[in-house]
């Protein structure tokens, strides 16, 4: 059942009480009135002596019910047009008071569908048009509320795909930086990174130089900036320009207007410049550097931006440091190796020097050779594998830790097949085999002989330490070191020159 239909009938049955009242009311009354008229005419009746007025009488009771009767019967005609009237008077206002309420339901779920302009207001000065004008004014505001709401998001969406934007890029950065040690590639790298995904025609990164004294260019991506980066172009810091200030001051700062900021160094090369942003690159507490940053747009930086833009520059010099430990860690560790290169040279020489340097081999066996070949120290000392085709001779140098110590020479009769890669494939992977056995074994050599030395001087010490006099320690001195060390002769003095100077 519809909203309209049940205000209808609740119309109707509201007409329809009083009408039910009045004629039940009224039936009561004729109801009574009838019962009076009969008692009343019969008690008469009873009492007349003569029957012609009996009857007479009687003739008029009949008429009178008669009477009664139609008028019982206009009553009830006029009560059912009474109920006919008021059924169609409360049709008739139950449909004047539903049909606007419904159109405003209508117009209403219109509306909520984002049609606005099927709900109108109306002119209508009673409750209801008030109700209406009401309803469409809400309406107006929730609408503009939704617009405003769903400007919101997008600005708020977009924002937010900007912000992640950024700091995918300082991200990618931050991978850069544990890649990338050449400094001057990653510099270009990332204001390259910061110009096409944060959308600034020109970023620049100056380094401030040894004394202190200029915040010099060193990598840019705009046109304009690279013509400044031939020209050498440097500010003089704590003096010139925002970048300057910057450096002096090692404090970030933002020019939002350039035309305005007292302190904006305005750059021929660079017209278009409508704000600037500039970030300190810092080493612990020392500026080291500044990230400068222009945009063609007014305000062109938020605070988010220059948050996200600090992490840039703080990567920025986390890798300028990486870059800078790296090299010192490269030319200390070259250092080491040729300092502990030329005392492995030093060790083989003096466990070569002596001992037989040539081991070879023929169809007998494996036999030593007095044979002589050039030193390390000679130009002739080879260094790289060599084959010669008119010997048949294969020549290929023995490394103990990245220092040549010798060679292997293989050779064929004339007219047999010649050295192939293959072949020195193969004789290079068994050196490579042998160079940690090599070294093992000098070291071994060199452990057993500082052994060996350090029993002697133990057993020398025990016998000084016993001896109870001056000669007696001198003594035992020459005669021990005479023993361990091998010599004929061992002869010790003590004595002052003469020209030296006693103390005192």
């Amino acid at each position: 059942m519809s909203a309209r239909l049940r205000i209808t009938i609740a119309l109707i049955l509201v007409s329809l009480i009083p009408i039910v009242l009045i004629a039940y009311i009224a039936q009561r009354y004729i109801a009574d009135f009838q019962t009076l008229v009969t008692d009343t005419n019969q008690s008469i009746i009873s009492q007349t002596p003569s029957e012609e007025i009996a009857q007479l009488l009687n003739t008029l009771d009949s008429k009178l019910q008669t009477q009664i009767q139609d008028n019982n019967i206009r009553f009830y005609l006029v009560i059912g047009v009474v109920t006919m009237v008021a059924v169609v008077i409360g049709i008739i206002v139950g449909s004047s008071i539903t049909a606007p309420i419904l159109k405003m339901v209508q117009a209403a779920d219109r509306a909520t569908q984002g049609h606005l302009e099927a709900f109108q207001p109306s002119d209508d000065p009673s409750e209801l048009g008030s109700l209406s004008r009401s309803i469409y004014a809400m309406a107006i505001q929730l609408t503009e509320g939704m617009e405003n709401l769903e400007q919101q998001a997008t600005e708020r969406t977009r924002e937010m795909s900007r912000r992640n934007d950024q700091l995918e890029v300082a991200a990618q950065i931050g991978r850069e930086v544990s890649t990338i040690l050449d400094v001057d590639l990653l510099l270009d790298e990332v204001s390259q990174l910061i110009s096409e995904r944060f959308g600034y025609y020109h970023v620049a990164i100056f380094f401030v130089d040894d004394v202190g004294e200029y915040a010099v260019l060193r990598s840019t991506n705009s046109r304009g900036g690279r013509n400044l980066l031939a020209l050498g172009h440097k500010l003089k810091i704590g003096e010139k320009g925002i970048v300057g200030y910057v450096a002096g001051h090692g404090k970030a700062r933002v020019a939002y207007d350039v035309e305005s900021d007292q302190v904006f160094y305005k750059n021929p090369e660079l017209p278009e410049t409508r704000s600037e942003a500039a970030l300190p690159i810092r080493i612990r507490d020392r500026v080291v550097g500044v990230l400068d940053i222009q945009s063609i747009s007014l305000s062109a930086f938020s605070l988010d931006d220059m948050r996200v833009l600090q992490i840039v520059a703080d990567q920025v010099a986390l890798a300028i440091e990486n870059t800078r430990l790296f090299a010192e860690n490269r030319r200390i560790r070259k250092d080491l190796e040729q300092a502990y290169g030329q005392r492995i040279v030093g060790s083989w020489a003096r466990r070569l020097k002596n001992a037989p340097v040539t081991y070879v081999f023929n169809r007998l066996g494996v036999e030593t050779s007095d044979t002589q070949l050039p030193s390390a120290e000679s130009e002739a000392y080879l260094k790289e594998p060599q084959i010669d085709s008119e010997t048949n001779q294969l020549t290929v140098p023995i490394f103990v830790r990245e220092q040549v110590i010798g060679s292997l020479v293989l050779r064929r009769e004339i007219g047999f097949a010649g050295w192939t890669e293959d072949d020195l494939l193969l004789v290079e992977d068994v050196l490579e085999q042998i160079e940690p056995a090599l070294e093992s074994a000098r070291l071994l050599e060199e452990t057993q002989i500082r052994a060996m030395q350090e029993q002697a001087v133990n057993e020398i010490s025990t016998q000084v330490r016993r001896s109870a006099g001056m000669d007696e320690i001198l003594q035992n001195t020459v005669r021990e070191l005479g023993k361990a060390l091998g010599s004929s002769r061992a002869f010790i003095q003590l004595a002052i020159q003469a020209g030296d100077e006693l103390p005192g």
